[in-house]
């Protein structure tokens, strides 16, 4: 097909879950050979136990492979971890290739996700960290309405996010 990037998940669940770390950096080493042979970059999404950054760091260092990066999701650093955005980029910033975009608020404890610029995620600000910093990378809008019905419709919301976005590039 092409594709420079695959995306993989070592923990399926958005909110942090206990997971075995050994047995998702074996697994990524032996898909990371198998990547390599396809020319075929696997890119690990900030998700789970992954969005802290210092474990993403801890498991890309133990796979050691420039066949394994990040898809940085900016949204599950800052809402599970407190993370700041420069925090995040720092930690991860030689490891990635691809950004998800999504946005929300907390409401009584459960996150609702929002069109871009309606939620409490600082969008703004992680593309212009992206762009002082040269990044070059994948910019995609991440909409979730398979999982969440009550998200309005996806073409209303690419046409809000490509004014969003043009916006501040």
């Amino acid at each position: 097909m092409g594709t420079p990037y695959v995306r993989v998940l070592g923990d399926a669940q958005p909110q942090p879950s206990e997971i075995d770390i050994d047995f998702v950096a074996e697994n990524l080493k032996n898909l990371a050979t198998e990547a390599k042979s396809k020319g075929v970059k696997l890119l690990v999404e900030t998700n789970g136990v992954f969005a802290d950054s210092k474990v993403m760091k801890a498991l890309l260092d133990k796979v050691n492979s420039d066949s394994v990066g990040v898809l940085w999701d900016i949204h599950h650093p800052i809402r599970f971890f407190n993370e700041q955005l420069e925090y995040t980029y720092g930690n991860l910033k030689e490891y990635i290739c691809f950004i998800h975009i999504k946005d929300s608020i907390v409401v009584d404890g459960t996150v609702k996700y929002k069109m871009t610029g309606y939620g409490d995620i600082p969008v703004k600000a992680a593309v212009e960290l992206l762009k002082e910093n040269g990044y070059d990378g994948y910019v995609s809008l991440e909409w979730v309405k398979r999982w969440c019905l009550d998200l309005e419709e996806p073409g209303i919301v690419f046409a809000h996010f490509a004014g969003y976005m043009k916006s501040i590039i």
